[in-house]
Parts: C-alpha cells; structure tokens; sequence
C-alpha cells in the first residue's frame, strides 16, 4: 500500500512540475469479459461427494475520465468509475442441485500515465499503465434454505464474502485507439486488465438433513482480477495558460 501512495505522489508531482497545458473531460463504459486467457475462469472444489463452484460472468464498468497532457507523448488520466460484476455460485451434490446469483459492486479510482502515438492525421495509438484503487462499500452474503411445516431446517446453502479491505490497489494497464477531432470530441477503444489477488475471502457452508451433509467455511475464489473494453468519447481537450517558466505549448499535439 506504501509503494502505491508513493506512485500515485509521483504522478500529481509530474503533473505540477511539467505545468500541464492541456486538459479534457469524458465519459465511458466499458463491458466485463470473463476470459480464461487472462485468468477469469471458475473455481471448482470438490467435498465429501458434493461439487460447489464459483463462476466469473460479465459485468460493466460506467465512469467518467479527466486527461491532463503534460508532454507531446505523456498525459495523466484519473477519474471516478462504478463497477458491477456477477458471479454465479453453485452446489451440486448427486441429484441435487442449489445456486444463487451475487453482484459485486464498488467503486474505483485510477491512476496512470498513457504514452501517445500519432498513426495518421486524426488516429492515434495510447498505451496506458498505472494503479487503481478499489473502493469496496461492504461485505456480501446471500443464502438459500427451506424447513418443514414443523420449522425443521431440511438444507441450506449459504455465501459469505469478506472485504479484505475498504480501499485494495490493484495493476491497471491497456491499450486503444482515439480518432480526435476537434469539432467533436476524442472517441477510443481499447481492451484494459485489471490485475490484482482476491478483494475477498469467500467462504461457503451447506447443509442437507436428508443426505447427512454438513460443511462449513469452505474457502473458494471470487472476486478477482477482470479484462474489459473500453469505449470512451472525450470533449476535445481545452488549453490551460502558458507557465510563467515558458514551457512549450503543446497543444497541437491534441489537435
């Protein structure tokens, strides 16, 4: 966490020294892709004859986004995003099958330096790295059961997610493509990862009169590490005054 607060302190301080010129404002979404290759995949345990499993879905990503160019190549971008993702969990144990759905939801706020490179006139390639910071509002809990006329419990499947912590950094990085223009704005995509361990710790607990099961706390992954793309329209980025020390203007970089 130290050396996060650090690099973050860097970056503001790049962003002071250089006396940034331009700046811009934007929007964007970007749609969760659960995918193997970048280690979104289920989690499967296997536990006195019962299989419970936790599966990534897709999920999104809405927020907003604040550039500030610092050199013809550099700009620092921050901003405040919501993220929502789904997972399914699920027990199967012989013929009997039980799941539920849980959303997990938080907020996020990044940090990190992208490296422009002009292709053509109006395209542009931009690869970005830096850290994010998690904001996580709560824990998570959901459970399924059913009792009997007499209020015997017969079975029950019960979820319980632990924030490790309210505020969890992670590793942002991407790449994409912006088409600028000035008449309407800046318009991107690219694919971005966001690689950290688990924001939870997951435990599982089921139980079944009839089939004489009884487990609790069984510990299985969640929450982790997520791959989206991004769509992104930026305002066309407005000109801040010349410092008095005469650095350059490079604003027709961003034309």
């Amino acid at each position: 966490m130290k050396r996060v607060v650090l690099f973050i302190f860097f970056l503001l301080n790049i962003s002071v020294f250089a006396q940034k010129n331009v700046a811009g404002f934007g929007i964007f979404v970007e749609p969760i892709i659960p995918l193997k290759m970048f280690r979104i995949s289920s989690s499967e345990i296997y536990r006195e004859g019962a299989i419970f499993t936790s599966k990534p879905l897709s999920g999104y990503t809405l927020g907003t986004h604040v550039m500030v160019g610092i050199s013809p190549y550099f700009s620092l971008e921050t901003g405040i995003n919501y993220v929502s993702r789904d997972f399914k969990i699920s027990m199967l144990d012989g013929d009997f099958e039980e799941g539920f759905y849980i959303n997990a939801d938080n907020f996020e706020i990044p940090f990190t330096v992208t490296y422009n490179i002009r292709l053509l006139d109006k395209l542009y390639m931009g690869h970005s790295l830096g850290v994010s910071l998690q904001l996580i509002p709560s824990n998570l809990y959901k459970r399924h059961s059913e009792r009997d006329q007499q209020g015997v419990l017969q079975y029950s499947f019960e979820h319980m997610s632990f924030r490790k912590a309210p505020i969890y950094p992670t590793f942002k990085g991407g790449f994409g493509f912006e088409y600028r223009t000035k008449e309407h704005g800046y318009f991107y995509i690219g694919p971005v990862y966001h690689l950290f361990s688990e924001m939870y710790v997951t435990k599982l607990s089921y139980y079944h009169k009839e089939r004489n099961r009884s487990i609790n706390n069984l510990d299985i992954k969640t929450v982790g590490d997520y791959f989206g793309i991004q769509i992104r329209y930026t305002i066309t980025p407005k000109e801040f005054k010349r410092s008095k020390i005469g650095l350059p203007d490079y604003s027709d970089f961003f034309d």
